[in-house]
């Protein structure tokens, strides 16, 4: 949950819905404030091209523990000027190391995106991007538009959207579906891999762990 509003947002009472839904079909689940999270911005200090992980130890640690755990995870956030909430934005910032070298392969991910009366397509678009560069294979997003003329019943509807999204999570979880990456996934993927291919000296640590791990093949590259 990335909105600073916490409980108060519209966009938890959209999200407990499908929490609700996974817990009726038997799975445990945690829920992750992220404003609640006492962590850092990255410094761009690029010690983590080098090192196995950010050298800065901090709630981040405990929150890749979180997500290593899990066969599933559910990213709810409101868009903020055509943006993801900052904080959300510096988390993401912190896991650049698990881009360089990926580690949550066979692992679902879900994503709900609400904003006022744009943006939110182009969010869950940018979002998706970024799980997917992580290893998760990303199902159909949520996004919700909360200041339209119709949005009253935009809104009532993505209750509905919301428990759908958590049983298609539970079935993709279940059968273990191959989901193909997202055009910006496949983009951002590739660009990546290009930069730690044509820099391998500089990206030795991750160019071995491409090499060993089959990284580009996982992605299908």
């Amino acid at each position: 949950m990335a909105s600073p509003q916490g409980q108060k947002s519209q966009i938890h009472e959209i999200a407990t819905e499908m929490i609700e839904e996974l817990q009726r079909v038997g799975f445990r689940t945690k829920v992750i404030m992220t404003p609640a999270m006492n962590f850092a911005a990255c410094g761009g200090c690029l010690v983590c091209e080098t090192k196995d992980d950010c050298i800065v130890k901090d709630d981040v640690q405990v929150f890749q523990e979180s997500l290593l755990l899990s066969p599933g995870f559910v990213l709810a956030t409101p868009v903020f000027l055509m943006g993801p909430p900052g904080r959300l934005k510096c988390l993401l910032d912190r896991l650049w190391p698990w881009t360089l070298r990926p580690r949550l392969f066979g692992k679902y991910a879900a994503l709900i995106v609400t904003a006022g009366s744009f943006g939110a397509l182009e969010v869950s678009e940018y979002l998706a991007a970024v799980l997917e560069s992580l290893g998760y294979q990303v199902i159909s997003p949520i996004t919700l538009l909360l200041k339209t003329r119709d949005a009253a019943a935009k809104r009532k509807k993505s209750l509905l959207d919301s428990r759908l999204l958590g049983r298609r999570l539970v079935e993709s979880l279940e059968k273990k579906k191959r989901i193909g990456l997202s055009s910006k996934g496949k983009q951002l993927v590739s660009n990546i891999w290009g930069m730690i291919r044509d820099n391998k000296e500089e990206f030795a640590l991750s160019y071995a762990y491409w090499q060993e791990n089959e990284i580009a093949k996982k992605f299908g590259i």
